[in-house]
């Protein structure tokens, strides 16, 4: 699990620590205050790959169109106050007291791009090179991974008016295997059924019943149909014929990648945004408690965000009832230092005052 982490010039995050982390870390605040902004600089410590630098240009609706048009000023919002004269550096430190850091840079020296791409590959072909040299719009942005000082990985991404070729490996680096579920994602029932498929090879379905079960009691089971080439998540309640899961809602869709993404990775960190999205009120202790005994049991480091009252009200109710690893953390402009984010941890019974007596915690 990570420990500690420390964001220096990434999106709004000029320098922020936040120490003591749990099992399940919630982080409140206003809007625009970099909650989703911390869950993408937590992706990048796990897997500083290239394809996570694509992933969250594309989470941030960026079209391809604006990409190709667009290549020199590409990788500025990754930056503190789109500045890329000033390197974004990721520090984090694991429970195993092992400390890395990442280092995210833009680089002027397409000669070296050119040279560190992989020589077995089509992007070395003549015409490519002879692009990447040319007097044309493009940047590249540049990833290293340092362990202590030990340099482990460098890697490099160009953005251009023909698209982006990468010296990314074969093989994506990770450091911690880590899952981002932003806020307005949703699996199609395809995808749920291959992940159901794993979970079941594994005999671990149960505990996605359970889910089901406690947002609605009348389910009785859960199972793939294949239907002509297609396998597709059915839920079947009292007496009924089974349907496809998209036909109960947003809820169970949304449920089914939290459990699935838990059950079928141990070991490994989940990211969720706006995590209160389709869980009902009446259900978001019930929810906790569940996430945190999976978490628990396949040992998931979990960082979630959330400005929903009830869903703060209700991790912070089964966190005091179970004495569970979590913490809840306040992000805020600081009142003096008004360029830095401070990320405030609060105490369950502090947080608990604050809710009840209508002061300020989401801001």
């Amino acid at each position: 699990m990570i420990q500690s982490f420390e964001i220096k010039h990434f999106r709004c995050f000029k320098h922020t620590k936040v120490n003591g982390l749990g099992t399940i870390n919630l982080f409140g605040g206003k809007n625009n205050v970099g909650k989703t902004a911390l869950l993408e600089a937590i992706l990048l410590m796990g897997e500083p790959y290239n394809d996570s630098i694509i992933r969250l240009l594309m989470q941030r609706r960026l079209s391809s169109d604006y990409l190709r048009s667009l290549p020199d000023t590409v990788w500025e919002n990754f930056f503190y106050k789109q500045d890329t004269g000033q390197p974004i550096q990721l520090d984090f430190q694991n429970t195993q007291q092992q400390s890395y850091q990442i280092q995210l840079s833009i680089s002027e020296n397409i000669q070296e791009f050119v040279s560190m791409l992989p020589t077995n590959s089509n992007n070395t072909s003549n015409d490519l090179t002879n692009y990447l040299l040319a007097d044309n719009k493009k940047s590249v942005i540049t990833t290293e991974v340092f362990e202590a000082a030990n340099k482990l990985k460098k890697h490099s991404l160009l953005a251009s008016e023909i698209g982006m070729p990468s010296t990314k490996e074969t093989i994506p680096y990770k450091l911690i295997n880590t899952k981002f579920i932003p806020a307005v994602a949703k699996l199609t029932t395809e995808e749920l059924a291959i992940q159901f498929g794993q979970a079941k090879l594994h005999k671990k379905i149960d505990k996605l019943l359970k889910a089901f079960q406690m947002i609605d009691n009348t389910i009785r089971s859960v199972d793939s149909i294949q239907i002509g080439k297609t396998s597709l998540l059915y839920l079947e309640k009292n007496n009924e014929k089974p349907l496809p899961i998209n036909l109960f809602g947003d809820a169970m869709n949304k449920m089914a990648d939290y459990v699935l993404s838990i059950i079928n990775n141990e070991n490994k960190i989940l990211l969720l945004d706006e995590v209160e999205n389709g869980i009902h009120h009446e259900n978001q202790e019930k929810f906790w408690e569940m996430l945190f005994n999976l978490c628990n049991e396949f040992k998931v480091q979990v960082f979630a965000t959330s400005h929903s009252q009830e869903m703060i009200t209700a991790f912070n109710n089964v966190v005091k009832k179970n004495d569970f690893n979590g913490y809840y953390y306040k992000l805020a402009y600081h009142p003096i230092a008004t360029e830095n984010i401070v990320a405030q941890k609060i105490s369950p019974d502090v947080l608990e005052d604050k809710i009840e007596n209508h002061k300020p915690y989401r801001s």
